[in-house]
């Protein structure tokens, strides 16, 4: 089962694993026992995450069967039927992977100038209050309410 990040203030669960979609086309796919494990370690992740876990999953293989490609000066070529993607790959990449979710810019924050903050007090103070209104007691925390 695979879940997909909020869309319109709702968590929609899926009844499948998206990751089969980005592994249609391998030629050895990991076992289903597997990818239900794997989706379970998933959790949050969307299409384009699991796109990218799945692409570095194959590039975690390629690391480990043939580590001289760093090494070497001449093109190496790699042999597709020869290349399993391993458990290990897929753990591996799932710790090199954040999911879109997880991933958190802060903005800095400034106060308002003292100039702006008396233009913008009478109404933050008629949101706060419906606020209190609406919201259960306890909900709204903030020291200026």
């Amino acid at each position: 089962m695979s879940r997909r990040g909020k869309e319109a203030g709702k968590l929609l669960t899926f009844p499948y694993n998206d990751t089969q979609v980005h592994i249609k086309s391998w030629k050895q796919k990991p076992a289903q026992k597997f990818l239900a494990y794997l989706a379970s370690k998933t959790l949050g992740f969307c299409g384009s995450d699991l796109q990218a876990l799945c692409a570095e999953a194959v590039m975690c293989s390629i690391r480990r069967n043939y580590p001289q490609i760093y090494t070497s000066k001449s093109k190496y070529h790699i042999n597709e039927r020869h290349l399993k993607v391993e458990k290990e790959d897929f753990l591996k990449a799932r710790q090199n992977i954040v999911p879109a979710s997880h991933r958190v810019v802060v903005a800095p924050i400034k106060s308002l100038s003292a100039k702006i903050q008396p233009l913008l007090q009478e109404d933050l103070t008629s949101i706060l209050s419906r606020l209190q209104a609406l919201c259960p007691v306890g909900m709204l925390t903030s020291d200026n309410m």
